[in-house]
């Protein structure tokens, strides 16, 4: 199971409860929430916050299920209220606050800076 918490990405084992592994991801001012769900497309996982240059990353699940590599980081894709749409290689995503315009990328490439 995987909760987007306010401090980062949690992975727990809905049986026990316990920890597999935790993702620090948050913005460095006390204002700032994580609101979005996190996408999951065979091991990989996207995530996002906007306001305040969090960004988006992508992560890959270790083949244990204990911990994760980061597989890229940008602040030019910034979701904050919706989560995005995985959808035949890409990722749709609706208006934001910082960018009013919907915005599509392609899944396993990293958005331009």
């Amino acid at each position: 199971m995987l909760c987007l918490t306010r401090q980062g990405l949690v992975s727990v084992d809905p049986k026990t409860g316990a920890v597999n592994f935790s993702f620090w991801f948050r913005s460095r001012l006390n204002d700032s929430v994580n609101a979005m769900s996190p996408v999951v497309v065979d091991d990989l996982i996207f995530i996002s916050g906007a306001y305040y240059k969090v960004g988006s990353v992508v992560l890959r699940v270790k083949p244990d299920g204990k911990g994760v590599e980061e597989v890229w980081r940008n602040t030019s894709l910034e979701i904050h209220w919706t989560t995005p749409i995985y959808l035949d290689g890409y990722l749709i995503r609706s208006a934001a606050a910082t960018n009013p315009m919907p915005a599509c990328a392609v899944w396993n490439s990293r958005p331009a800076n």
